[in-house]
């Protein structure tokens, strides 16, 4: 009887690795894990990057004015104004309903007196800061009490507050309109009195949004560890303060105080009464303005 043959099975030989292993299979996770790390790193750090975005368009659209000479009344109040290269005529000498703009132009002289470039950087600086602060009073108002419900409703998150604020910040940063007031040196007093005037509302917001939240709150990107009660006296002085100051630099800040209304009755809440209460030193403020060019007036008269 013959003998049966054994049938032997071949086994298919496999050229690679097992299934889903491999180098191709290595490289593919390793390249989602980068990606998944680099959005991580956008995501933390987002705020930071749009942050430096605000100042490298304004430095980018006013780089070429440094060495722009002094025109027009740059002559009269700056380059043959002799009140700037002393501080030691500084009440008597010195338009007072001005005089932090020419305290500033003062630093500029003892700095490096004529040298047009200085007083061109500490210009730029200024509106570079300006938009910074349009940047923060816009994330501000966003979070406002108006604004809760659609914040509820998850309809505004916080990259869609932080792009508006953003775009916000870049307009007014490289709109052709603010021209004048960054190149034009002795309009400094429009873009000093405005850096005021956008610092006083977003502290008053500030402290406003602090209401009711919990001690150790963090105030710009830090943490304190100081009692809630008083780090919200504290940024209603610095309010009030600013819009002195910005009264004390130009004229343009006489409205401020009714803006600061407008902010509070337009997107805040609460018992009619306490808001007014809390509006009322803002609202004494307005006679500063009017006294101040009171006692200037007499001072130039008497000079004269």
């Amino acid at each position: 009887m013959a003998s049966k043959k054994k049938k032997s099975t071949v086994r298919p030989r496999h050229s690679g690795k097992a299934k889903g292993s491999g180098p191709g299979k290595a490289k593919l996770f390793s390249k989602a894990h980068i990606e998944l790390q680099g959005r991580g790193f956008l995501q933390e750090n987002l705020l930071i990057i749009f942050l430096l975005l605000i100042p490298l368009l304004g430095l980018l659209s006013y780089s070429n004015t440094f060495h722009v000479s002094f025109i027009f009344d740059d002559l009269i109040q700056i380059t043959s104004n002799s009140a700037i290269r002393s501080f030691g005529g500084l009440l008597d000498d010195w338009d007072l309903s001005r005089i932090v703009g020419y305290f500033t132009f003062a630093l500029n002289y003892r700095t490096h007196e004529l040298n047009v470039t200085g007083y061109h950087i500490f210009n730029l600086a200024v509106h570079l800061i300006n938009a910074l602060l349009v940047f923060w009073l816009v994330s501000l108002t966003l979070n406002a009490p108006f604004f809760q419900k659609v914040r509820n409703d998850g309809a505004v998150s916080r990259l869609t507050v932080s792009t508006i604020a953003l775009f916000s910040s870049l307009l007014f940063v490289a709109h052709p309109i603010q021209t004048q007031a960054v190149t034009y040196t002795v309009q400094r007093f429009t873009s000093l009195a405005t850096l005021f005037f956008l610092l006083s509302l977003v502290l008053y917001a500030k402290w406003r949004l602090a209401a009711g939240k919990p001690e150790g709150h963090s105030l710009f990107g830090y943490r304190f560890t100081i009692n809630l009660e008083v780090k919200k006296a504290l940024l209603y002085v610095a309010a009030l303060i600013s819009v002195l100051l910005a009264m004390l630099t130009k004229q343009i800040a006489f409205t401020l105080p009714v803006v600061i209304a407008l902010w509070e009755f337009s997107f805040c809440g609460g018992p009619v009464k306490r808001r007014v209460v809390n509006l009322l030193p803002f609202a004494l403020t307005l006679p500063v303005i009017p006294l101040v060019l009171s006692v200037s007036n007499e001072s130039l008269t008497s000079a004269a």
